[in-house]
């Protein structure tokens, strides 16, 4: 797939023992996503909370960069300000209609 934003997301960075110790393996990381085709990398923390916004903002930036909007749609005055959906719930049987 083409213009797919990857990101490499580097979990437990509360883990490692500061900032000289990330810093010792950055120059092999950036070279394996530049080799990959990723992005960009980041640390974070699924403790503390640490870079999770900050990765996901740009991952979500990045999705909004490249995706390519039917000019019918964006000319259509009545859908400019809406998100198409499929209106019908699937159901399981026995359970009435819902997202969960």
């Amino acid at each position: 797939m083409e213009n797919v934003p990857i990101i490499l997301v580097q979990n437990k960075c509360d883990l490692l023992g500061g900032e000289n110790e990330y810093e010792k393996g950055i120059d092999e990381i950036k070279s394996f996503c530049s080799q990959n085709g990723i992005n960009n990398c980041f640390r974070t923390s699924a403790m503390t909370g640490y870079g999770i916004q900050q990765s996901m903002a740009y991952l979500i930036n990045e999705i909004i960069k490249v995706t390519e909007f039917n000019d019918d749609e964006l000319n259509d005055d009545d859908n400019r300000d809406t998100v198409a959906i499929n209106d019908k719930p699937r159901t399981i049987r026995g359970q009435k209609g819902g997202c969960c």
